[in-house]
């Protein structure tokens, strides 16, 4: 597998553990900041690179360098196939559902050989280098940015994109997009109540949730 740079920054996260916490945080931008929560999907993180068509697949590896996985994210499921323009980078995760995990491993004879989670069978299955099992994978898109990393024209419709537009934007792409929700504070911390009565329903592994400022700069 060959090592390849990617083009777009890990995210910087500040970690909260309480509605109080939030809050605290959230009290140090204006009063009508617009919000935007998802769920933080355990998986592998992958860019996707378009020059029309899909050219890479490079996984997250140490931040800098990572692993161009192509062909076996073209089995995936999720990942836009047809032709993008302007030249563009996706970020995504990569992810196993929980049902496809056990019968993935009911197929693994040797014990030693099974996975022991859906977040390291994700990751395993992206780097083989048979392809086998990628058509259970599937891909969630939840940032985008044009000329392979600087934020701008990533949509005719759209030149700066914010975080409440990017979901609607990528799945107009062809991605499948992870739950959105938009609003002030009161309406992330009815989000977060949503996700966390709903988390053990989800079809992918969730450990915990995502808020970010709606902005494009």
């Amino acid at each position: 597998v060959t090592g390849v740079q990617t083009c777009a920054l890990p995210i910087c996260l500040a970690k909260v553990h309480s509605e109080e916490e939030f809050r605290k945080w959230a009290s140090k931008f204006p009063p009508d900041t617009l919000f935007v929560a998802q769920p933080k999907l355990d998986g592998l993180s992958i860019e996707l690179k378009y020059k029309g068509g899909l050219t890479q697949a490079i996984t997250r590896g140490d931040g800098v360098i990572g692993e161009n996985i192509l062909e076996n994210a073209k089995k995936m499921k999720g990942v836009a196939k047809g032709e993008i323009t302007p030249e563009s980078s996706v970020r995504a995760e990569v992810l196993l559902p929980k049902v496809d995990f056990q019968r993935i491993n009911d197929t693994i004879l040797e014990e030693k050989n099974k996975y022991s989670n859906e977040r390291n069978a994700a990751a395993g299955i992206s780097r083989k280098l048979d392809g086998a099992f990628c058509q259970y994978l599937t891909v969630l898109a939840y940032d985008v940015m044009s000329e392979y990393g600087v934020k701008k024209e990533v949509s005719d419709l759209l030149p700066h994109p914010d975080e409440v537009e990017k979901p609607r934007i990528l799945s107009n792409m062809g991605f499948n997009v992870p739950t959105t929700y938009s609003g002030g504070v009161e309406a992330m911390v009815n989000a977060f109540q949503k996700f966390r009565m709903t988390r053990d329903d989800f079809r992918f592994c969730v450990d915990g949730v995502i808020i970010k400022i709606n902005s494009s700069k």
